[in-house]
């Protein structure tokens, strides 16, 4: 069974994948679908939860992102005096 670095460096590692995943993920969070007609203060909670939503989202793909295969770990700058 694979890995879970390996089943995201599949997505990674595949641009379109990434953002077609990204693409269903975020339609899910769409502060359009609000219901217009509640009350003021439900509203404000609503847009409020999708954008820390929104937040945790981007997040979470930025993370996918790192573990692509090809990315190397950035070199330290060798010390001239060893």
């Amino acid at each position: 069974m694979p890995s879970q670095h390996e089943i995201l460096a599949v997505i990674a590692d595949n641009p379109a994948l990434l953002q077609a995943v990204k693409d269903v993920v975020l339609k899910q969070f769409n502060v359009d679908a609000i219901d217009p007609t509640l009350p003021i203060e439900q509203i404000g909670q609503k847009v409020l939860a999708r954008l820390e939503g929104l937040k945790a989202i981007e997040l979470a793909f930025k993370e996918i992102s790192l573990h692509k295969s090809g990315q190397e770990k950035a070199k330290q700058p060798q010390n001239p005096a060893r």
